[in-house]
């Protein structure tokens, strides 16, 4: 492995935190995991070894389908009385989210039983009054 002064280059770096480089350029984009250092001569981007648990914890709440920006803040309060608020508040969309594939999947299924055929709709004319 290739370290120099106790730096990572990124391809190795995603290798250890097991992701990939494009979404190390996107966490960087979104300032949630910014590299150590980066060459001015080439631009290669390096990471620390202690950078391991911030992009394993990302890689984390990602899978646990937070957004870039809720995972910021998240970042923010990890270690803070107000990690359980943003942790909370993740469950609770996930729980919409969840209602949301449950109606689907009922209207799917109900769908799938009938014939098919769209319901007939009865067209009235109305007076104004």
């Amino acid at each position: 492995m290739a370290i120099m002064n106790d730096l990572i280059p990124s391809g190795r770096f995603a290798q250890l935190a097991r992701l990939s480089r494009k979404a190390l350029r996107v966490y960087a984009e979104a300032e949630l995991l910014r590299p150590a250092h980066t060459d001015r001569d080439n631009g290669y981007h390096y990471y620390s070894g202690s950078q391991l648990h911030e992009a394993w914890r990302i890689a984390h709440l990602r899978e646990l389908g937070m957004s870039l920006d809720a995972i910021r803040e998240t970042l923010r309060a990890w270690g803070t009385p107000d990690l359980r608020m943003h942790l909370e508040q993740h469950r609770r969309q996930l729980k919409d989210q969840e209602r949301a594939v449950r109606m689907a999947m009922s209207q799917l299924d109900d769908l799938m039983s009938s014939s098919g055929a769209p319901e007939p709709v009865e067209i009235k004319d109305v007076t104004p009054q």
